[in-house]
């Protein structure tokens, strides 16, 4: 029996906004949380127990979201933050559809609606994989997240961290989201994050400063890698050079999504996703994966992911940092592997 993965982290609504000329007509696949949930269903099948608590308002593209993600097998809590546009309702999904929750719906009109909301979300079963994804997380640390981190740590959870940082101008703001930023990684068992991610969070060190004072503040495993948008594994083209982001990928989120001419499927989630399938135990290649498109581009894509995930699962057994370098684009494979970063 798998255990249950959660995912949590924010909603991205820029990438389809660009696409429509601003009129909305369907969820996006520009959060972290989300793109990895989803590579994770196409690695592992239906049958994972995965679970997805997003920053997401229920209102239209809210509840479109929930009802694709019901139809998937995922469990999804919506709401928690204020909602964008003054509706307001909580859906609670079940196998059978969905049916609408008053009691929660009334408490989303309250300022406090998100420590409610966290606060009833059960954590106990199983031993499971927790993932705090995007810079949602980290921002708003101290309105519940924090509590759902010390809950999960202490229901055992294998507490993953990748924290997709934003550049933030104000000093005042920064020092806050710095601090956010180290209780967040103090909770972590792996930190999944690019130089890109580093230099925002502290533009006042350099890469290997702020990559030695993040160690120093936790026992985490750090994953870095050189990837120049926060928290991308590598970039797309890259990504399909490599296998791992293939037109069958491509057609099978945007079938589900109700979506058309997508560009990306989250680079960094495809990590993610793979790396908390091997650590729950799950078998990639997974249980009742819908056959969709050709076999062996769904084949090449598992392969190479899982090739990815044992390389790197090998390089941190050790407990230090590992930097992965440039893909060797003219076979499919890694190469070079990086050097590990070793505290002074």
């Amino acid at each position: 029996m798998s255990l249950p993965i959660i995912i949590c982290g924010g909603f991205a609504l820029d990438f389809i906004q660009t696409r429509t000329g601003g009129e909305y007509t369907g969820p996006t696949l520009g959060g972290d949380a989300i793109t990895t949930t989803f590579w994770l269903q196409e690695l592992v099948g239906k049958n994972a127990g995965l679970q997805l608590i997003s920053e997401i308002p229920t209102d239209r593209y809210g509840n479109q979201l929930a009802t694709v993600l019901s139809d998937a097998g995922i469990i999804f809590y919506p709401e928690l933050r204020p909602n964008r546009d003054s509706r307001t309702a909580y859906w609670d999904m079940t196998p059978e559809g969905k049916t609408l929750n008053q009691e929660k719906s009334q408490l989303l009109e309250t300022t406090d609606s998100r420590l409610h909301l966290l606060g009833q979300i059960d954590l106990s079963e199983g031993d499971g994989v927790f993932c705090l994804m995007s810079s949602a997380i980290t921002h708003n640390w101290q309105l519940g997240w924090r509590e759902l981190a010390q809950q999960a740590q202490a229901e055992n959870k294998t507490i993953i961290s990748s924290p997709n940082t934003r550049a933030i101008q104000d000093n005042a703001k920064r020092e806050v989201y710095q601090q956010n930023l180290e209780e967040q990684l103090a909770l972590s068992n792996y930190v999944i994050l690019s130089r890109k991610d580093l230099t925002n969070a502290y533009p006042e060190k350099t890469f290997e400063e702020a990559l030695t004072h993040l160690m120093q503040c936790c026992d985490a495993d750090f994953i870095v890698t050189d990837g120049t948008r926060p928290t991308t594994y590598y970039a797309n083209e890259d990504l399909k050079k490599l296998g791992m982001l293939t037109p069958l990928l491509e057609v099978r989120v945007t079938e589900r999504m109700g979506m058309d001419g997508l560009d990306t499927v989250g680079a960094g989630g495809a990590f993610v996703a793979g790396f908390a399938a091997r650590l729950s135990g799950l078998h990639i290649g997974g249980n009742d994966m819908p056959e969709r498109g050709e076999t062996s581009l769904k084949q090449t894509r598992i392969e190479v992911n899982d090739l990815i995930i044992q390389q790197y699962t090998q390089l941190i057994t050790a407990g230090h940092a590992v930097a992965a370098h440039h893909i060797d684009s003219k076979k499919l494979g890694m190469a070079p592997w990086g050097d590990r970063f070793e505290l002074p």
